[in-house]
């Protein structure tokens, strides 16, 4: 009968990162064109067509409901959902917003420490730790600096900052994950791109929340507690590369390094402008691929043991996210583990997996928590490349 009719609208998920993702972009556009409201100050402007744009919204949403139902067919649950897609709108407005004030007042404090004395000092933990060609990145999480001067200290909250060592081991014994540590160097903060077209690195450590960089001169530790399991991780990654550069060769080390661990500091320039030029340097970059390939075989695994079906799927889970943390997720990874893990829970659960609803969940969260990463190639290329 026509009166049970009813009318479910297809992928709501798509429709709220599709509205998510309007609020960043307008959000963005907002802090183009300067209408103060990143300064603190009142505006009616993004006011106004915020409550228009919601209001239009909910208007359209209320007169097609009411259609249906006047029509004969029953409105389902999914399509009540219509009225919440605005607080996505808005909420991909305000993490942006929140976003874009808090990372300009960092980085305005950071520049008042680094031009107040002849260098800065540092305090915070170190959340993760890179190898680069020269030495060992560290990356420090609620970090405080201060300009090195013998009168006065005031230290600003920075957020997070990177910090360059020729080494791990310091005076007070080896840096690891979750210590909190104190920097003495020189910083610097990241410019815009000053021509059109350039690498714009204020962009792009913005969707990575990090809003300068210490070359360190001193570094001590201040509280010797870390954070076990990533430092048992880093570790095992550590002995990896030097079992692969032993059997391999520097060169083929490089190689594999990259495509296993996410590791580039092995790789040489050479080679890399070689996969480059092929195009294929996408190789060398942890991809879906890697982590659907690594969960899938686990999840086989250890379906056929005691755990069964039900207990596979969060031992599944668990390894996937372990293996995110080991080769430091980048925006790729991060998209290609919340997909995966969608997957098994449709598996669970018995529904069947869409590529395109966990495409977009995988959207909201990651810009959830990095929203101008939406800007930057890796990004873009990684979802384009899912489609």
């Amino acid at each position: 009968m026509i009166g049970k009719r009813v009318i479910r609208m297809k992928r709501p998920a798509v429709l709220c990162a599709a509205a998510f993702v309007m609020g960043i972009v307008l959000a963005k556009r907002f802090a183009e064109i300067d209408v103060r409201w990143f300064d603190g100050e009142v505006s009616w402007s993004p006011g106004i067509l915020l409550i228009g744009i919601v209001g239009t919204w909910l208007a359209g949403c209320g007169v097609f409901l009411h259609r249906l139902k006047k029509g004969g067919s029953r409105v389902s649950v999914v399509d009540k959902l219509l009225f919440g897609v605005p607080i996505f709108f808005l909420l991909g407005f305000f993490v942006m917003k929140e976003k874009t004030v808090s990372y300009e007042r960092q980085v305005q404090a950071f520049k008042e420490s680094r031009q107040a004395g002849s260098g800065v000092l540092a305090e915070g933990k170190v959340s993760h730790i890179r190898w680069t060609k020269s030495g060992v990145q560290l990356e420090l999480t609620d970090a405080s600096v201060a300009s090195y001067d013998a009168k006065e200290t005031v230290y600003r909250s920075v957020g997070t900052v990177l910090v360059y060592a020729d080494d791990l081991l310091t005076e007070d014994g080896e840096l690891k994950f979750g210590q909190k540590i104190f920097v003495y160097g020189n910083g610097s903060t990241y410019e815009e791109a000053p021509n059109p077209g350039g690498f714009d690195a204020k962009s792009y450590y913005f969707s990575m929340g990090i809003t300068g960089a210490i070359h360190g001169k001193t570094i001590r530790i201040t509280d010797g507690s870390y954070h076990r399991l990533n430092q048992a991780l880093f570790q095992a990654k550590n002995k990896l590369l030097n079992s692969y550069a032993t059997y391999l060769g520097e060169e083929g080390a490089g190689v594999v390094s990259s495509m296993l661990l996410g590791e580039r500091a092995l790789l040489s320039e050479e080679t890399r402008e070689l996969y480059r030029r092929g195009g294929i340097s996408h190789i060398l970059a942890i991809s879906g691929l890697h982590v659907s390939l690594i969960g899938m075989a686990l999840y086989e695994l250890l379906r056929k043991t005691v755990l069964g079906r039900n207990g596979a799927v969060p031992a599944a889970c668990v390894g996937v996210i372990l293996y995110g943390s080991f080769v430091e997720a980048g925006t790729s990874t991060k998209r290609a583990v919340i997909m995966f893990l969608l997957l098994l829970l449709a598996t669970a659960l018995g529904r069947t997996y869409d590529t395109l609803s966990a495409m977009s969940i995988s959207v909201i969260l990651i810009l959830s928590g990095s929203p101008g990463a939406l800007y930057t190639a890796s990004f873009q290329l990684s979802f384009a490349a899912a489609y």
